[in-house]
């Protein structure tokens, strides 16, 4: 069965000899029309700079595996594949069983796409990148919460505890 191809309407300007004689003629041809895509959509050969990526896609709670699969470029099967595969890719289901993919589900979906199409690594080589990855994020949060951040924490508990007192001197008085 080959799918049917829908007729590619043109308007034409039909130019008389005098400008008010000027039509508009539709033509038909039959080249095939591109279904629609939406606004974003981030493909194979889009790169590797999984961050600058992650900028273009829209702030939304979450994204059906529709959207996430167009997005991406991909199919839908493909990224039911890539949660078997990779364990740190759990989508939530939703109510009706419907996977909702979160914005750090579609970076590490970005990442697994960098890693098997652009730096063509085996699917147990992308695997032991993104575990490393991984690793990698948990080390940066614990070192963000540095010196500073134990200062600053210090520094509430010391006005919390003159708080405290203060009341406990008002309650005695």
């Amino acid at each position: 069965m080959t799918p049917e191809i829908e007729p590619n309407i043109e308007i034409e300007k039909n130019e008389a000899a005098s400008p008010d004689e000027n039509t508009e003629v539709k033509t038909e041809t039959n080249e095939e029309v591109a279904p629609k895509k939406t606004e974003l959509s981030l493909h194979k050969d889009f790169g590797a700079d999984v961050d600058l990526l992650m900028t273009i896609v829209p702030d939304k709670m979450g994204f059906k595996i529709g959207e996430v699969s167009e997005m991406l470029g991909l199919k839908n099967h493909i990224l039911r594949y890539w949660e078997t595969e990779f364990p740190v890719l759990k989508p939530q289901k939703a109510q009706n069983n419907q996977r909702m993919y979160t914005k750090k589900e579609i970076e590490k979906l970005l990442l697994v796409r960098k890693l098997l199409y652009v730096d063509k690594f085996s699917i147990s080589g992308a695997k032991r990148a993104l575990r490393e990855w991984q690793s990698d994020r948990t080390k940066n949060k614990v070192k963000s919460v540095d010196k500073n951040s134990y200062l600053e924490l210090g520094k509430e508990l010391g006005h919390l505890l003159d708080s405290i007192k203060d009341f406990k001197t008002y309650l005695q008085s």
